[in-house]
């Protein structure tokens, strides 16, 4: 005899999944907090992949203003990343923009 999981039951499941991964996603300033602390902490390739996230978020619309203001602070981030992980072109550039701006 089969099992089966009455229709409620899976909307149930479905909505604790939509809460999980709304809960996982992450607020500028969280993001930029983690940034700093996996650099202080010299896990370059994690801080790229966090200024990656972060750079999407503040892509998105409403955060023009947080765009400006990190723009300066995520080149120097990536820039000493880069270079720590022997990424020079990357470094070289990132540190190009960070002082243009």
């Amino acid at each position: 005899m089969k099992s089966r999981i009455p229709l409620s039951g899976f909307v149930l499941a479905a909505l604790a999944l939509a809460s999980v991964s709304a809960s996982v996603a992450q607020t500028l300033p969280e993001l930029f907090g983690k940034v700093k602390a996996e650099v202080k902490s010299e896990s370059w390739a994690d801080a790229l992949k966090t200024l990656d996230a972060l750079e999407a978020e503040a892509a998105k619309p409403g955060n023009e203003s947080a765009q400006k203001q990190l723009a300066g602070p995520l080149a120097l981030y990536r820039g000493v990343c880069s270079a720590n992980l022997g990424k020079s072109d990357e470094a070289v550039a990132s540190f190009a923009s960070f002082l243009k701006l």
